[in-house]
């Protein structure tokens, strides 16, 4: 096969492209064609198929440019509905706290007693894996001590307990140790 022509390989890799690659191919292989309409002198050193090769190179970064286009469109057509079914998981989510344990609910309002809406934990402690599973604490990637694990609280449910809370005494958690060997759980 000439060696300026892409094979149909090369042609599919390319269609992984991001659109800036994309339409920087776009415009020098359409510089190219236009060169050669012209019939500009410097295209005479190139081979008789470099013409070919960039407009199949023209054809496949427009597809790509026009997918990039069209995925956006879709993209930004759904986001409404997305946006509507994470709302709807998030009051589902929320409604679940009314089921928590009591010793679930007390680590819960012992961070929003101490303002942290990251708490580090024993991972291996039972009802922090209750929180865990329910999605009520989640575990931050990266490398962790199983006995002070750092364990978030999503900004759904952090905000929730907040409104919950709210003039709620809770000074009796202030300052409290909940995970002690000796705690009350």
């Amino acid at each position: 096969m000439n060696k300026f022509m892409p094979s149909l390989k090369d042609l599919m890799e390319f269609m992984g492209a991001s659109w800036p690659i994309a339409l920087g191919v776009l415009l020098a292989s359409g510089g190219m064609l236009y060169a050669d309409h012209l019939s500009l002198p410097y295209l005479a050193s190139l081979p008789k198929s470099a013409p070919g090769a960039a407009f199949v190179a023209a054809l496949f970064s427009g597809s790509v440019l026009i997918v990039a286009a069209l995925k956006s469109i879709i993209n930004m057509a759904s986001e409404p509905f997305r946006k509507k079914r994470r709302l709807a998981s998030q009051a589902e989510h929320i409604a679940g706290l009314n089921d928590l344990p009591d010793a679930e609910r007390y680590i819960l309002a012992w961070a929003i007693a101490n303002s942290t809406q990251v708490i580090a934990a024993p991972y291996f402690n039972a009802h922090i894996k209750g929180l865990i599973t329910r999605g009520y604490l989640i575990t931050p990637p990266g490398s962790h001590s199983a006995l002070e694990t750092p364990l978030w609280i999503p900004d759904h449910i952090w905000q929730a307990l907040k409104e919950a809370l709210r003039g709620e005494d809770l000074s009796k958690f202030v300052g409290a140790r909940p995970f002690d060997r000796w705690s009350a759980f």
